[in-house]
């Protein structure tokens, strides 16, 4: 089959250039100590919050961090520096940096990206032979408005907004376990636990990726809600806001990220000028009562300010890269333009690196579109999902749009004690001739157009929706492969914002979407790419709905599912974390044996821009991992400009 091959000698340039850059350093990471004992003498601040306390506007250091400050080892000792710059196209660079670059929650990762330390919490333990989990927090840590935080917020949290049943429908999954509600105790002014009915291996790993969700600032937020004001004051409130309710007024309230600088943060930096239609610039301010220092005694972040600039467009964003008006850049950074990068390296006085991303462009097959019961049944059928899978030929996408790097999808998928499984293997082959005699079998005849019909007389087509067209390049090329078998491929694009209303509809035949590649622990949180969990499962809504509201809702799916749900759910129960992650190799490997999922294109190695002279942040491998909230495991407010 003939492709438009992209010229050979351009391609191994790129792949040159990519071997060659100097990389991220990856020095070995430090130990973490976890607490500091504050004086008045071994404390230092950064010069604009030490002009702010000769003022009289801020209280002395000492007065600011907690008694017990947390301590990050910086791969690199640090200094303070005005500001931290970005250019970004849409919502999402400002989103990134305050869910990423400024993250906090009860737990942290790890510079390792693999473990975990306390966070916000000063320890934590695990009682009860791991039903049990107490959290201890920091007596003297204060909101970034310099009020006590300690377990009334928490109290707040779990009871007036994560339990109030105006603001959630359902508690969040993190809270419950087989659909049981964690008993909450509090125990002082700083220690609180959670004890579920039987040993929770997930519940730490919450709290990394989503403890968050327990901070609330309780003395901020009852301003706007009942019962610390009356409904119909907290209704007046949220009308002269331009909102209908007050339960929609609360929600606007909560969005820190991107509307509202008056909420009070734990994190490093606190919003202080939002993203507005007309904002051309918004700015994160170094938080004055943030809880972490370096071994020195440095109070943290290094940088006053993180920056960023509302680009138009992904043009403008890489113009302000190539000038050199950035200072470290992870998003909005085009693969397509490596080469344009690379070429202005000294001009704009950075560096290009590469980290390497686990996920696969993927198609998940709908096995259950409501409105076409043909298709739904075709869809049904492994035999069918074979053929769509077999049909494509991994080998060449690869080559071609992944600058010709080679990779096995199958053995990055497959842990080696699975690999023998020579069925399994053949779905990620290349077999066009055995594709066409399956299709046979199943009675779907060519027409005179060589196009097959379906049971009803209908062409066989499939309807593809992808989100935009940056990653639907590989689609194009399965077009031509289904083609050549007899099968249409419709490809509808889908912007980002309506993205999610259609998915849960689940009026397709195919989603394409990333999907992991091989087990992580990601899967334990968030595994819908491996099982049915919800209604946004892209391969089995019904069946999802089924397990998310414990058979009150959906489909009832047949065992070979539920066997997922049971590996999952001892995974979930179990703490040594090499058993839990012996349980997730099954069930990635028993998931790929359904054929819900094809892994199609690797995702190439992701660029990220570097000034020179940015120094501290380290090579992880799971960039584009969202529970790790990358680069956030790498401590970014040690990030500094040497």
């Amino acid at each position: 089959m003939k492709k438009n091959m992209p010229n050979t000698i351009y391609r191994y340039f790129l792949l040159f250039l990519l071997l060659s850059l100097p990389a991220c350093r990856n020095a070995e990471h430090p130990t973490h100590q976890t607490t500091f004992s504050v004086t008045a003498t071994n404390m230092k601040e950064a010069p604009m919050l030490a002009r702010q306390v000769e003022a009289g506007i801020l209280p002395p250091l000492s007065e600011r961090l907690p008694k017990t400050p947390k301590i990050v080892t910086p791969r690199q000792p640090g200094k303070y520096c005005d500001e931290w710059r970005i250019s970004g196209n849409g919502l999402s660079s400002l989103t990134g940096a305050v869910s990423c670059f400024s993250y906090t929650s009860l737990l942290h990762w790890s510079m390792d990206w693999n473990s975990w330390e306390a966070g916000v919490a000063e320890r934590y333990e695990i009682l009860d032979g791991g039903r049990t989990f107490r959290f201890h927090l920091r007596p003297g840590h204060k909101w970034s408005d310099g009020h006590p935080f300690t377990t009334d917020d928490i109290d707040f949290a779990l009871t007036e907004v994560l339990g109030n049943s105006k603001l959630h429908s359902n508690p969040p999954r993190f809270l419950k376990q087989d659909g049981i509600l964690a008993r909450y105790t509090r125990l002082s002014d700083t220690c609180f636990q959670f004890t579920f009915p039987e040993p929770n291996g997930m519940f730490l790993l919450d709290m990394v990726a989503a403890g968050e969700w327990l901070l609330f600032p309780k003395h901020y937020l009852t301003r706007f809600m009942p019962p610390y004001i009356t409904e119909s004051v907290a209704d007046s409130i949220a009308k002269n806001e331009g909102f209908e309710s007050w339960e929609q007024y609360f929600v606007a309230v909560l969005q820190l990220a991107t509307r509202n600088p008056n909420l009070p943060s734990l994190r490093p930096w606190r919003l202080i000028t939002p993203r507005g239609k007309e904002s051309q610039r918004w700015e994160l301010l170094r938080n004055p009562y943030y809880h972490v220092v370096d071994p020195e005694g440095r109070q943290l972040p290094y940088f006053d300010r993180i920056v960023g600039k509302n680009s138009s467009n992904d043009e403008t964003v890489t113009l302000d890269i190539v000038t050199g008006k950035v200072d470290f850049q992870v998003r909005s950074v085009r693969p397509e333009n490596i080469p344009y990068y690379i070429a202005n390296q000294e001009r704009g006085d950075y560096v290009v690196e590469f980290y390497p991303r686990k996920f696969s462009q993927g198609l998940f097959y709908n096995m259950q579109k409501k409105k076409d019961p043909v298709g739904r049944e075709l869809m049904a059928l492994r035999p069918f999902r074979k053929v769509l899978t077999m049909a494509i030929n991994r080998d060449e996408i690869n080559k071609l749009l992944n600058w010709g790097i080679e990779s096995s999808l199958y053995e990055a998928a497959i842990v080696e004690r699975f690999r023998d499984d020579g069925e399994l293997h053949e779905w990620f082959e290349y077999h066009p001739d055995r594709a066409n005699e399956i299709l046979d079998s199943l009675g779907l005849k060519r027409g005179t157009d060589s196009i097959r019909k379906r049971s009803d007389g209908k062409p066989l087509a499939l309807t593809v929706f992808a989100i935009d067209s940056e990653n639907s390049d590989y689609l194009e090329f399965v077009k031509e492969y289904w083609h050549e078998c007899g099968i249409i491929l419709n490809l509808k694009i889908k912007s980002y914002r309506s993205w999610w209303s259609y998915a849960c509809a689940g009026e397709f035949d195919i989603a394409a979407y990333s999907v992991a590649i091989g087990p992580d622990l990601q899967m334990l949180v968030s595994a819908s790419h491996v099982m049915p969990t919800g209604d946004i499962t892209y391969w089995a809504g019904d069946w999802g709905l089924w397990y998310q509201y414990g058979g009150s809702a959906g489909i009832e799916p047949p065992d070979k599912i539920k066997q997922l749900y049971r590996i999952h759910k001892k995974a979930s129960k179990t703490l040594d974390p090499a058993a839990q992650m012996e349980l997730l190799e099954e069930l990635a490997y028993r998931s790929l044996k359904i054929g819900a999922v094809a892994m199609v294109k690797k995702f190439p190695p992701s660029p990220l821009i570097r000034k020179t002279n940015f120094r501290n942040p380290g090579k992880g491998n799971h960039y584009a991992n969202w529970i790790r909230r990358s680069p956030s495991p790498d401590f970014p407010e040690t990030f500094f400009l040497e």
